[in-house]
């Protein structure tokens, strides 16, 4: 089957014109530059005046995106028709499911003790099928109007005999592309939860998975929307290769084991560090929201301008519901990806980090982190409640097999 995948090159690339802040921003209204960003951005204030279409162009002429693409350019969605034909994700009905638990994965858990996924502690399993539909959301230069995340979702639908959807943030696939790029963490968010009301099949509560980047939206609709009077419940949420901890490199840009970069590396990431937690790039560049470089978490400016560093408590203001609303869900499922190099440090995606003494050499677990020790917004809550699973797959960043996923979805998908 045809996954959500990049390459190597794109990946790189993708970030490191993003990191060189050659883009425009994606704002309904144009971004004006401030005399002071013009001079200081004038790449950026440029290119903020594109027509959108002109820069996604650019992206693709760069080969910066998803190639496998399912375009209906210029034409808006309806949740009830456009998004089931466009996406090809509809109510899938089955006769059987043919599962095979010998395809199952195992994970470290945050002592490094490998165990199984059917050791989690988890609501006894119904097998086969789903009542409940499944929302996806995908990653950095993708589009829920791509094929290979079309054919992603609708494998999830097909295989729990449920409705499955990707919930796009942009109305066309140019929009969506863009989008992944160039709108804020809080907006697209915002735009997010908006999509999801309009889907009439969803209103009675739903699964998630994210992929990549897509977590972050569904991370947000969790601490933002789902005790908000209207919108539905998320159940079960599954976050693969997520950058929910943050990311503090460029993909292919970590420390070697000496905590060393490379010249060009170590660079972008200074650059990056000094010009992201400004509010022109937090309010209008999704990636610099998630941007937690490990030696400037205790920075006032990660700290009170950092959209992450807001959603986890670690600011100077405190935000309860964001502690309360993390509670919601069923569970949660955090999948690591073994030899993932795009999000480092990996251990992000298990909830862990860098030691702040030595935060290009040492990662910690969990455990170890003060957003788990100090319960900053309810992780280790979550966890005392038996709310956390952990898995893991032999893989780079979105090189699952059919047998991890389906092993996943049996394993946390069926009970409901």
């Amino acid at each position: 089957m045809k996954r959500p995948n990049v390459t190597a090159t794109a990946v790189a690339s993708v970030w490191a014109t993003v990191g060189l802040v050659s883009l425009s921003l994606a704002l309904d209204l144009p971004y004006v530059c401030t005399e002071d960003e013009m001079e200081q951005f004038p790449a950026t204030c440029k290119l903020m005046s594109m027509d959108k279409a002109d820069v996604v162009e650019q992206l693709s002429n760069m080969h910066m995106l998803q190639v496998n693409s399912y375009d209906r350019e210029g034409e808006g969605i309806d949740f009830e028709t456009d998004v089931n034909y466009s996406a090809n994700m509809r109510l899938r009905r089955m006769d059987s499911v043919n599962y095979d638990r010998s395809g199952g994965t195992t994970a470290s858990d945050s002592n490094g003790k490998v165990r199984s996924s059917s050791d989690s502690n988890q609501p006894e399993k119904v097998r086969g099928s789903s009542r409940l539909p499944v929302v996806t959301a995908h990653g950095l230069g993708d589009s829920c109007f791509n094929e290979g995340f079309t054919d992603f979702t609708e494998q999830i639908g097909d295989y729990l005999q449920t409705y499955s959807v990707c919930i796009p943030t942009g109305e066309t696939r140019e929009e969506d592309v863009y989008n992944s790029f160039f709108m804020g963490m809080e907006k697209s968010v915002d735009v997010f939860a908006e999509n999801i009301l309009k889907d009439p099949q969803l209103q009675g509560g739903f699964h998630a998975i994210g992929v990549s980047q897509g977590n972050i939206l569904i991370r947000g609709y969790i601490i933002k929307y789902i005790q908000k009077e209207g919108y539905p419940k998320v159940h079960t949420y599954m976050s693969i290769s997520g950058v929910n901890a943050g990311v503090g490199a460029f993909p292919y840009c970590g420390p070697d084991e000496d905590g060393n970069f490379t010249d060009v590396c170590g660079s972008l990431n200074e650059f990056i560090t000094d010009i992201y937690y400004l509010d022109m790039f937090q309010d209008n560049i999704l990636p610099a929201g998630y941007w937690r470089e490990p030696n400037a978490t205790d920075t006032e400016e990660y700290r009170n301008n950092c959209t992450l560093a807001q959603w986890g408590n670690e600011g100077d203001v405190y935000n309860e519901t964001y502690f309360d609303n993390f509670q919601e869900p069923d569970q949660y499922v955090w999948v690591l990806a073994e030899k993932d190099l795009i999000v480092w440090p990996v251990e992000g995606e298990h909830w862990g980090g860098m030691d702040p003494d030595s935060p290009y050499t040492d990662p910690v677990p969990m455990e170890e982190m003060r957003w788990y020790n100090e319960d900053l917004f309810g992780l280790r809550t979550a966890d005392e409640n038996g709310m956390n699973n952990f898995e893991s797959f032999d893989g780079v960043h979105t090189g699952w097999s059919d047998e991890d996923l389906e092993y996943w979805l049996e394993t946390y998908f069926t009970y409901i």
